[in-house]
């Protein structure tokens, strides 16, 4: 394949944009919009020796942010994205791309089973959202096993909803949450952090 890495010197522009729901009612989603130089016509699609014939949707993209320490510069993962549509004007003199955390694979209607235990439920709504493997070849989710554990019974009303909602649910009614991780690895995980003398496990959530 071919990998290019932009920095700060060749980005015309860049946004990151995040949205968040402090009561957990949406999921929380990130998106980011950079523009390249095009000056030479080197993302054009008529350019037979650019690189416009090498991009397609779901192509990868990692996000970091340098800080300059003394000498040295600490790199800080700002998240995993994939592209989802790009920009490049006849005679424009930048290249526009935008991309999207893997949520954008979720807003399908969920049409997976439902009956059975949350962690089937679960595993069918990741497996109909068709993630990227991740760089082991494994798959870009991981579902805490206390889900085995509850059944659900002809709970028809989950086809109303889309991928990301089914997850929700199966998160919230196991008393668990649904986070993504920098590196783009989706989780359905207990809380088990310590405030004080106040634990916050599936017991106690918010």
């Amino acid at each position: 394949g071919v990998n290019k890495v932009f920095g700060k010197s060749s980005l015309m522009g860049y946004e990151h944009e995040i949205t968040a729901d402090p009561l957990s009612a949406i999921l929380p989603k990130n998106s980011i919009v950079f523009k390249i130089s095009n000056v030479d016509g080197y993302w054009n699609p008529e350019n037979p020796q650019g690189a416009a014939q090498y991009l397609a949707e779901r192509q990868k993209i990692m996000v970091k942010y340098g800080y300059k320490i003394g000498d040295s510069i600490e790199w800080i993962k700002a998240g995993t994205f994939w592209l989802s549509e790009w920009y490049t004007p006849q005679n424009g003199i930048t290249a526009q791309f935008t991309a999207r955390d893997a949520t954008e694979f979720m807003s399908a209607k969920y049409t997976g089973r439902t009956t059975g235990t949350l962690y089937e439920i679960a595993s069918d709504a990741f497996l109909q959202a068709d993630l990227p493997l991740n760089e082991e070849g494994n798959p870009r989710y991981e579902i805490d096993s206390s889900l085995s554990s509850i059944s659900v019974s002809s709970v028809t009303e989950l086809l109303d909803h889309t991928i990301a909602e089914v997850l929700q649910m199966c998160a919230n009614a196991a008393c668990c949450v649904l986070m993504q991780d920098r590196d783009g690895q989706y989780k359905i995980t207990q809380l088990s952090y310590v405030l004080s003398d106040y634990v916050i496990n599936r017991f106690n959530s918010w």
